[in-house]
């Protein structure tokens, strides 16, 4: 995981700064990664980073919201994410 810092505040998403640097992290290939995300911003950054992106709709009226920027899943329940593991 990898957040910015208050002297940063300019690495706000949709820059897909932070993806960048978790990658490089990682020493891992957006090909090899995926974000998960409950925001607009999250879905952004991602494919700005050519990085997967499930949509998290945590909260009513998030999935069509999210759904019309096109992420590459999108769920309701984290629980999701381990039964497709």
């Amino acid at each position: 995981m990898v957040g910015r810092t208050r002297a940063r505040a300019d690495d706000l998403k949709p820059d897909p700064v932070l993806l960048y640097r978790a990658l490089d992290d990682l020493a891992a290939k957006p090909s090899e990664a995926v974000l998960v995300g409950d925001s607009i911003t999250d879905i952004q950054a991602a494919r700005a980073a050519g990085v997967a992106v499930i949509a998290y709709a945590n909260k009513p009226g998030k999935e069509r919201a999210l759904g019309s920027f096109e992420p590459d899943a999108l769920i309701t329940s984290m629980i999701e994410l381990v039964r497709a593991s």
